[in-house]
């Protein structure tokens, strides 16, 4: 969790100055969406998340309908 933090940060919060709250959040967005399907993550065999998950099915990844809203609040908070 303190990478993720770490690379959030130097990504996103400490690479742009900001006009308001919409303009976080849309970055932050198009960031996780990076972050889960191109960054390799080495405890998942250097592949990323999205990868894993395709490569070796759901049971690793159950689905639930607010993994968006619980990642939007921490990297909010």
């Amino acid at each position: 969790m303190e990478r993720l933090n770490r690379f959030y940060r130097e990504d996103v919060l400490d690479a742009y100055w900001f006009n308001d709250l919409h303009q976080i959040r849309t970055l932050t967005e198009k960031w996780r969406e990076g972050y889960n399907t191109k960054h390799p993550h080495s405890s998942l065999g250097d592949m990323p998340p999205r990868e894993y998950k395709n490569r070796f099915g759901e049971e690793f990844f159950p689905e639930t309908t607010n993994n968006n809203d619980i990642f939007m609040n921490l990297a909010m908070s």
